[in-house]
């Protein structure tokens, strides 16, 4: 399971070594950091420590423990993450060898002033290591190679190349002294802040197609018209569309160029799907003996929030699959779908994401026969009768009754999440997760329906407007009950907080949820009498 994270880490290595500046024996002998800033966001920070001891703890402020997406260690296969009161530290124990190599991925530490135009990068300039003492340590930053520099902090980092600055801290005590940081403001047209929101992955066996859907969202950064994603080889492009139909694209092996309808601006979101088929070499689909085992498909140096795999397997029964699927269904004929759902998906986790399936083909010579006995069936009964619908004529609500409605199911999102909770399914932090990312996606979007409605409703009905606001103030701060239990619980689904500590502030965010809850009720019966 390991096997892939250490291979990219050892392919980052080699190219980080190879690209330093300094000779290569004097860079492995002194300790220092690699900042690169990657083309959608993403903080890589590479670390070379001496070896000190069996046990180390590297150390980073305990306020971006929140931004980080994954570590993994060369030396130690199993890191631990521990959060403490004013760092986190991965502590690592090295197998062998006289360094440690620890990669740490960061997310939301680059931000975008639309004012200024610029990008802003602050990040700790060093770790915090025990038992290292006093020692010199140098830096690296690397930006995009088009960065046009504004502002940096500390001043004695220079510019050594196009998009790179390097410095060396002198004497710093890595172990007890304060944390120094890179502060650094910069423009650049390469540089697009993109989140993937959802990823959605259909694979057809045996066939060996596949079509990818990416939902991104950019955050920041001037409008981009186009992406570019990076395929692994043998695979062969069918097409590249959106909701409204095919997009120009041009792809050459291992690199695909997407180009949208209209260009992505900050803040909004698009959709698209790659449809692909792999060749029998693809190390991303491998079959034989009736088993296939299937990798996940990550084009974009970004993390997925949620990732959904639904692997469609033709003219076979399933005998056995690892891990197991959410969803297990037959059509018909003989068609098995399983459905599978991982939760923040990153370029290190996606390497140990594979599926096994166990098959046993099936043979059926007549597979025809179904559908022409289906045809013939219809054929006759249109043939002899006609079937006339009269359209019901739809039931129009008065803008009270739609705000009552929208309030009322505001409610039941109370109750999912008060489910969850008394249930005890909260510690589930793959059922946890997706049952809060789901209510808070509800609970803004009724929220939203409900200030557009009571905006309609004072305009047209003046007399109502004290009980309209009332509820609106109520749903809008049981909005922000479910956006604070969701802040105190991600520490947890995150794996950065115990479950100790998880039912401590737990009983809390509970506790306001069930306050908001209750003036959410009593609004809602306020406008009720109203209406009544």
């Amino acid at each position: 399971m390991r096997e892939g994270k250490q291979a990219i880490l050892l392919m980052m290595t080699l190219m980080m070594i190879l690209a330093a500046l300094a000779p290569a024996s004097s860079q492995q002998q002194a300790p220092h950091r690699v900042i690169t800033v990657s083309e959608y966001g993403l903080v890589y920070v590479y670390d070379v420590l001496p070896k000190v001891g069996d046990s180390m703890k590297i150390s980073f402020p305990k306020d971006l423990v929140k931004n980080l997406v994954n570590y993994v260690c060369l030396e130690d296969q199993d890191p631990k993450l521990e959060v403490g009161d004013e760092v986190f530290s991965i502590t690592v124990e090295p197998e062998a060898g006289e360094q440690v190599h620890l990669l740490t991925i960061f997310k939301d530490v680059v931000s975008w002033n639309p004012v200024a135009q610029v990008f802003q990068l602050q990040i700790p300039l060093h770790p915090r290591v025990s038992d290292l003492g006093r020692t010199s340590f140098s830096v690296e930053v690397r930006l995009p190679k088009d960065a046009q520099l504004a502002e940096v902090s500390p001043g004695s980092l220079n510019q050594s190349s196009a998009g790179t600055l390097s410095g060396k801290l002198s004497n710093i005590d890595l172990s007890h002294g304060d944390f120094q940081y890179l502060s650094v403001s910069f423009s650049s047209d390469v540089l697009k802040l993109i989140d993937i929101r959802s990823a959605s992955l259909s694979i057809v066996l045996p066939d060996r197609t596949m079509s990818l859907t990416l939902r991104i969202l950019q955050l920041g950064g001037t409008s981009t018209s186009e992406l570019t994603l990076r395929l692994p080889e043998n695979l062969t492009l069918i097409e590249v569309r959106d909701p409204l139909g095919k997009l120009s694209s041009s792809y050459e092996p291992g690199r695909l160029k997407v180009r949208f309808r209209q260009p992505l601006s900050g803040g909004q979101l698009t959709s698209f799907t790659v449809v692909l088929k792999a060749s029998e070499g693809s190390q991303l689909i491998s079959s034989g003996s009736g088993v296939s085992r299937i990798g996940l498909l990550l084009p974009m140096n970004s993390t997925a929030w949620v990732y959904e795999v639904e692997v469609i397997l033709k003219d076979a029964e399933v005998r056995s699959w690892s891990p197991e699927p959410i969803q297990l269904r037959r059509e018909y004929p003989e068609k098995t779908v399983l459905v599978y759902r991982f939760d923040h998906v990153d370029p290190i986790s996606v390497n140990d994401l594979r599926l096994t399936l166990e098959y046993e083909p099936l043979f059926t010579p007549v597979k025809l026969l179904p559908y022409l006995v289906l045809a013939s069936i219809a054929i006759t009964i249109a043939s002899i009768t006609a079937v006339y619908r009269v359209k019901a004529k739809p039931i129009v609500k008065k803008p009270g009754e739609a705000l009552v409605d929208e309030g009322q199911l505001l409610t039941l999102s109370y109750q999912s999440l008060a489910e969850l909770i008394t249930s005890r399914r909260i510690y589930d932090r793959g059922a946890a997760r997706r049952s809060l990312l789901e209510a808070r996606s509800e609970v803004r979007r009724r929220v939203e329906r409900i200030r557009k409605l009571g905006e309609e409703i004072k305009r047209d009905s003046p007399k109502l407007r004290k009980e309209v606001d009332g509820l609106v103030r109520s749903a809008e701060s049981f909005e922000d009950a479910v956006d604070g239990l969701w802040d105190l619980v991600y520490p947890y689904l995150s794996k950065s907080m115990t479950r100790k500590r998880l039912d401590k502030v737990l009983e809390r965010g509970y506790g306001e949820l069930k306050k908001a809850y209750g003036r959410l009720a009593e609004s809602l019966e306020a406008l009720r009498e109203q209406l009544s």
